[in-house]
């Protein structure tokens, strides 16, 4: 269960109940739902706290009814005029998903008052987060911010000994000593960064001594901002091996300059741990990796590895250089070399037709009368050879050659033979024509060189 989900947990706990449930609240979260409204609203009639609380309660989540914010307000606003401190909490609550920040604060400081600790304290916390300033400048209120709310969330560790509670303290105070580092005379000097790296490290520390990976995660960008690349990347790899994407990524971005197969390593399981923001440098480097590799295993293998980052998402990424087309390619110059045989000794021609704009490969491949083609050879999946025959499509759409003794030893050998045009090559094939062999072009849809 990921931090947020727990916490999206944690909150519903504080929606349901405590421990020590009472009769009522245990009727509440039992199945017989017509039984539980019609005794809480039997007590709801007489003025009860808790009845009119669970009744708001059961409307705010749709438990047994239909949800009604409004109705759910309100009993639970009759619930907090009796003193009820899970009424303020929830009310809060409400103010938070609604985006009333300042309502919030009152209502759930209201809920400690009257001695909610938990998790009042980890939603005063979220309430007073701030967002990721979009200026260096005005930066005193953010800093202050993070501040408060990481000191609720030490509150909340206090009570709970959660490390995430430690961990989100920590997350905060880092927050408020990189805002503080990014910000422009005069305002800078208003800031004891000293005290705050310390305050950061001191918490993160909290974390990383439970063995906390997303602590260590929190540490390494702190070293990493200071410019201590070892210690960031010994805190990142830690991090790592206990499966945090995020710690991929950010040895992935470390490594990608000058060591791309690593960062692909790293983007990758960053990617496949859940992080869209690494799918698309996997892709890429992935792509880069496949376009030159002559090893038929490893392609096959990264055919597969990019099928999987590609699931990842609904939304594709365009590839410019598809790995499926490379290993199609692969394996059709392997059978053409399982099939090896030598040819008759007949006359050996090119005739390569349908290349002008209305033909079958000028429609698919842009080729046309007078454009230039070359004769070449593919003796293995990295390597093109030349061959000394070369001329233009001529009037009739087509491309025409007699060919040498040592083109037909080379299809004999197994090796394919086709036609490099300027922004395609296309593949050619033997057929018997009369007392001679002609090459023809492959089909439309064959497996073509991936340049």
């Amino acid at each position: 269960m990921t931090f947020r989900r727990r916490w999206a947990a944690l909150v519903l706990w504080g929606l349901a109940g405590m421990a020590g449930a009472s009769p009522l609240e245990d009727a509440f979260n039992g199945p017989d739902k017509p039984r539980f409204f019609a005794e809480a609203e039997a007590a709801a009639a007489r003025g009860d706290t808790e009845a009119l609380f669970l009744l708001g309660k059961a409307y705010h989540l749709g438990v047994g009814v239909e949800a009604d914010p409004a109705r759910a307000r309100a009993l639970y606003g009759e619930a907090r005029a009796k003193g009820s401190a899970r009424a303020s909490h929830n009310l809060g609550l409400m103010a938070l998903a609604a985006g009333q920040r300042g309502e919030a604060i009152t209502l759930l400081d209201e809920a400690l008052a009257r001695g909610l600790q938990m998790p009042t304290l980890h939603n005063l916390g979220r309430a007073h987060s701030p967002e990721i300033p979009g200026t260096r400048f005005f930066l005193r209120e953010p800093v202050a911010a993070a501040g408060r709310a990481g000191d609720y969330y030490a509150r909340a560790f206090a009570q709970s000994s959660d490390v995430a509670e430690a961990f989100e303290a920590s997350r905060q105070y880092l927050q408020a000593w990189q805002f503080a580092r990014n910000a422009v005379p005069p305002e800078d000097k208003a800031f004891d960064l000293p005290a705050l790296r310390q305050r950061a490290a001191q918490w993160l520390q909290v974390g990383m001594d439970q063995g906390h990976a997303p602590s260590w995660t929190n540490h390494g960008v702190l070293l990493h901002e200071e410019g201590d690349r070892d210690g960031a990347r010994a805190a990142f790899e830690r991090a790592a091996a206990q499966g945090v994407a995020v710690a991929h990524y950010h040895l992935a971005r470390m490594d990608e300059r000058e060591h791309r197969d690593r960062a692909l390593v790293h983007y990758e399981q960053a990617a496949l741990l859940g992080l869209p923001d690494a799918r698309s440098p996997a892709i890429r480097l992935l792509e880069d990796r496949l376009r030159y590799t002559p090893d038929m295993a490893e392609l096959t293998q990264g055919v597969d590895r990019m099928a999987k980052l590609r699931a990842l998402d609904e939304g594709d990424t365009y590839v410019l250089h598809p790995p499926e087309h490379r290993l199609a390619w692969a394996r059709y110059l392997a059978e053409a070399r399982t099939a090896a045989a030598p040819l008759p000794k007949r006359p050996l021609q090119l005739r390569a037709c349908g290349l002008d704009l209305g033909g079958v490969y000028g429609r698919a491949f842009n080729t046309a009368y007078n454009t230039p083609w070359t004769l070449v050879a593919y003796p293995s999946l990295g390597d093109v050879e030349l061959l000394p025959v070369k001329g233009f499509v001529d009037d009739r759409g087509c491309a025409k050659a007699q060919l040498p003794p040592r083109a037909a030893r080379l299809l004999g050998e197994g090796v394919v033979l086709g036609l490099m045009f300027p922004q395609v090559d296309l593949p050619l094939q033997v057929v018997r024509s009369g007392a001679g062999l002609h090459l023809v072009l492959l089909p439309v849809g064959h497996p073509i060189h991936p340049r």
